[in-house]
């Protein structure tokens, strides 16, 4: 599978929502190319965590600029969390979930670069 890497066309137009999909996409190459266990459930928190402060910051951004579809918008969070936190209690189950891992946030991210914010950037003047 070819992972999306980040290219200035995956630019939303502000910096701080910028890294931090930089960030995201950081962690899914090194999740995809991790080689043990361990680097596999640190990988999976880093991209938890990650993924929930970027919401955070976007759902705050949504709500500052009047997004009308915001709780629509929060039900795909809560759902892209829900299947994070999944993933991780299968690995500390001790399921290979790293090719399920990647596979996942590939197409999250890949819809999420390309086509959600794409729906709200004008909201936010990007």
């Amino acid at each position: 599978m070819s992972l999306l890497s980040w290219t200035p066309a995956l630019s939303v137009g502000r910096a701080d929502l910028d890294e931090q999909h930089r960030q995201l996409l950081d962690a899914l190459q090194q999740l995809a190319s991790a080689s043990d266990r361990g680097q596999v459930g640190t990988l999976l928190e880093t991209l938890m965590d990650g993924a929930m402060n970027h919401f955070v910051t976007e759902e705050s951004l949504l709500v500052q600029h009047g997004y009308p579809d915001i709780e629509a918008h929060r039900t795909l969070h809560n759902g892209h969390m829900a299947t994070l936190m999944d993933l991780v209690a299968d690995h500390d189950a001790g399921q290979d979930v790293k090719d399920r891992a990647t596979t996942l946030l590939q197409g999250w991210l890949q819809v999420h670069l390309t086509q959600t914010h794409a729906a709200f950037a004008p909201f936010l003047g990007a």
